[in-house]
């Protein structure tokens, strides 16, 4: 009897996983997106930083200073999963960062 609920049991574990946007391979393009996303907020230029560059995020991934450390964490799980395609960069030289409209954004 106890078999029988095994399967059901794996299912539900793997559709909470995936449900997270955290699949057996790291965390997904979309969760890790939307995460950055929520992260990018500020009323002051000083609250925005930058975590670096990650392909498909872009050059200079902004963040408020409070998410910062969680979205480099979040980075590193993506680079440090298995990946089918690569792809790179040519960044221009930041010049400053700026707070509008409550978004983190690389000044002009």
């Amino acid at each position: 009897m106890r078999f029988i609920f095994r399967p059901f049991a794996l299912a539900t574990l793997l559709a909470a996983a995936g449900a997270g946007g955290l699949a057996a391979c790291g965390p997904t393009e979309q969760h890790v997106k939307d995460e950055l996303a929520a992260a990018n907020y500020c009323a002051v230029a000083s609250e925005c930083v930058s975590v670096g560059s990650q392909c498909p995020f872009g050059c200079y991934i902004l963040v408020n200073v409070a998410e910062a450390d969680a979205m480099r964490e979040l980075l590193e799980d993506w680079r440090d999963a298995p990946r089918s395609s690569e792809c790179m960069y040519d960044c221009v030289a930041m010049t400053s960062i700026e707070c509008v409209a409550g978004k983190c954004q690389m000044a002009p």
